[in-house]
């Protein structure tokens, strides 16, 4: 099966982390090991996105954002990571979601660094 990133970040598979409820993160443990690297394609995918004003609530500023377009998919890839936004704008205009990937359960470094340094995961739109 052929994925491709279509984000400009590498994406770090790894193996394991402790979920730490008071933080609520997946944190880093020592035998957390990266299993995979997703390197980016070089392809962006991106949607337009428009702000519109609406009414304030409670006296602060609010937008409403609307997608009026997105690029199109790759042709050949069986999957594509892209952002959860590209996601939204595509659900938003009406069109397929079932190959796009997004990133899962995120991972990071510790309680006090918390850098993120891979995900356990993806996640199917």
């Amino acid at each position: 099966m052929m994925m491709l990133n279509c984000t400009p970040h590498a994406i770090n598979i790894v193996d394991s982390a402790e979920y730490n409820a008071s933080v609520r993160k997946h944190i880093r443990t020592s035998v957390t090991k990266t299993v995979k690297v997703i390197a980016p394609s070089g392809k962006l995918l991106n949607a337009k996105i428009v702000r519109n004003v609406a009414d304030p609530i409670d006296g602060i500023p609010t937008v409403k954002s609307e997608y009026p377009s997105v690029d199109e998919l790759p042709e050949g890839a069986d999957f594509v990571v892209v952002s959860a936004m590209y996601v939204a704008a595509r659900r938003e205009l009406g069109l397929p979601t079932e190959k796009l990937l997004t990133v899962g359960d995120t991972v990071y470094d510790s309680v006090e660094n918390p850098k993120p340094i891979g995900v356990l995961n993806l996640s199917r739109n």
